[in-house]
């Protein structure tokens, strides 16, 4: 079997995830993000509008996960 390295030139993988945290190109960032293909954040949430707003120029679809 042969196996290949992904590389993502234009955009910031999501490795993992969990309980609380997401892992996005290698940085753990805990709670609530924000990522577009540039760059990953910490979110403060549906009351943080500021985060979202500065994104406006990037992102044509917002999707919100809830959570279960």
């Amino acid at each position: 079997m042969e196996m290949h390295e992904i590389t993502y030139p234009d955009a910031q993988p999501v490795d993992s995830y969990g309980p609380g945290f997401f892992r996005v190109a290698g940085e753990v960032i805990e709670g609530p993000m924000v990522a577009t293909s540039k760059r990953a954040r910490a979110w403060g949430g549906l009351d943080d509008l500021e985060t979202l707003l500065a994104l406006s120029g990037e992102v044509d679809v917002l999707f919100v996960g809830m959570g279960p």
